[in-house]
């Protein structure tokens, strides 16, 4: 599991939940999930954060809850 990145984790804890999750619990959740070695929990937090971001398959739902893109109705 070493390849698999700390946002694809966050999209698997999304998937299996099925509701969105406020940032903080997903990130480090995925964190946890993924095992890496932390040396600051706020700079990782920060960095998987501004991953997320970027990547297409999330949703920012508000108030800091992040879902999955799938989920919205496609027009």
């Amino acid at each position: 599991m070493r390849n698999v990145s700390e946002v694809d984790f966050a999209y698997r804890i999304l998937q299996e939940k099925g509701q969105p999750m406020y940032f903080r619990e997903l990130i480090t959740s995925a964190l946890e999930s993924k095992g890496r070695r932390i040396y600051s929990l706020a700079h990782a937090i920060a960095e998987v954060h501004t991953q997320i971001n970027m990547d297409s398959r999330f949703v920012h739902m508000g108030k800091g809850m992040w879902g999955l893109l799938e989920w919205s109705p496609q027009y």
